[in-house]
């Protein structure tokens, strides 16, 4: 019989900006009301650091048991701030959720964590990635596009992806197809952290898939709909879109939420 695995932790990597860190708040305090018990850690990057969000983002990780730890930014992820989640990968765990500051968490985490655990990593899919002219079956392996704001690690699989050298190698040429994919999406190739980690899965020969809807949304080209899954991750700049439909207001200032005690 084999060993039950084991439980999962769940990290968030952010920086100091007021912004960022109100959103992370909100995140924390969703995934806390709905999931006691869980392993939560937070990786914080002192770049554009608001010290009097901090202050309060720290006093609302200890109300909720959440450990904090503070890292200066990598110089190699200078001025594209995702890459900062190689932060994230060590040290390597068996199970690892990757979360994003700007998402929602909605409901218990369990039908995730106990439920997606056929496939080494689940994320999800980066469906618009398919309207690029670039886009041929096979261009990324095995894996299909994954988006990297919320990403189940099994079996120790987050070892395979680093998400430095993987993006050094896609701007050195090494796969000119894919950079070619990349700056049709974005002329600054912003998705080259996501494409990386497709690759990652793909050239470690590891099973990557797609979460169901019911468990993780995403605001993408469809109307979002937060209220049917278990984590919606909203992109920065639709946050506070989310944030409304979910409470049904605007969201106060970022110093505000984070003092917010429900």
């Amino acid at each position: 019989m084999s060993a039950e695995p084991e439980a999962a932790v769940c990290r968030y990597v952010c920086d100091g900006s007021a912004r960022y860190l109100a959103m992370l708040g909100e995140s924390l305090r969703g995934l806390r009301a709905h999931n006691p018990a869980l392993t939560v850690e937070v990786t914080l990057v002192e770049h554009a650091v608001d010290e009097a969000a901090l202050d309060r983002l720290l006093a609302l990780a200890r109300r909720l048991e959440v450990r904090v730890r503070r890292r200066p930014p990598l110089a190699a992820a200078a001025g594209y701030f995702p890459l900062h989640k190689a932060y994230a990968t060590r040290p390597v765990r068996e199970r690892v959720l990757l979360l994003d500051a700007d998402t929602f968490v909605l409901g218990s985490l369990a039908p995730i964590l106990e439920g997606c655990v056929e496939a080494a990593i689940y994320a999800v899919e980066g469906r618009w990635v398919y309207g690029a002219p670039s886009w041929r079956p096979g261009l990324l392996g095995g894996a299909p596009p994954l988006n990297s704001g919320v990403v189940l690690f099994n079996r120790r699989s987050i070892a395979c992806w680093r998400p430095i050298p993987s993006c050094r190698s896609l701007a050195s040429g090494a796969h000119p197809e894919v950079m070619r994919l990349l700056l049709e999406l974005h002329p600054e190739a912003y998705h080259r952290e996501e494409l990386s980690l497709s690759l990652a899965a793909s050239q470690a020969g590891l099973e990557a898939r797609g979460f169901e809807r019911a468990l993780v949304g995403m605001y993408d080209r469809e109307p979002p709909r937060p209220a049917e899954c278990r984590i919606f991750h909203s992109f920065g700049h639709n946050w506070g879109l989310v944030y409304e439909l979910l409470h049904g207001r605007p969201p106060p200032p970022p110093i505000e939420l984070l003092e917010a005690r429900a």
